[in-house]
């Protein structure tokens, strides 16, 4: 399919800028302008072609347990899903920044 190829190589050029310059860090995916009309169906297709087609190549990848997907859908009129984004890279921050050494000069 002509569309999911596309899409792939969207998502494979962006994760990889992000990997070159911090190969080590969480990546969170975000999917924007979901106004919470779409349906359930669409969310599963959008994990399954995650699931497909990134989850394997690329690693630390944050997960949406809240939603059970892989992703995390947002809205960015009524900022719907901005919150559960919002609290979980705050977690995943504090566990990074507890993982690192940092000098005693900073």
């Amino acid at each position: 399919n002509e569309g999911k190829k596309s899409a792939l190589q969207y998502f494979s050029y962006w994760i990889n800028s992000v990997r070159i310059h911090s190969p080590a860090s969480p990546l969170a995916l975000v999917g924007t302008r979901c106004d919470g009309s779409e349906s359930r169906d669409l969310y599963q297709n959008v994990e399954l072609f995650i699931e497909e087609s990134i989850l394997g190549e690329y690693g630390g990848i944050v997960r949406n347990d809240a939603d059970g997907l892989s992703f995390f859908p947002v809205d960015n009129e009524t900022g719907s899903g901005v919150e559960n984004l919002r609290s979980v890279l705050g977690q995943v921050a504090r566990v990074e920044a507890s993982a690192r050494e940092v000098p005693i000069r900073w």
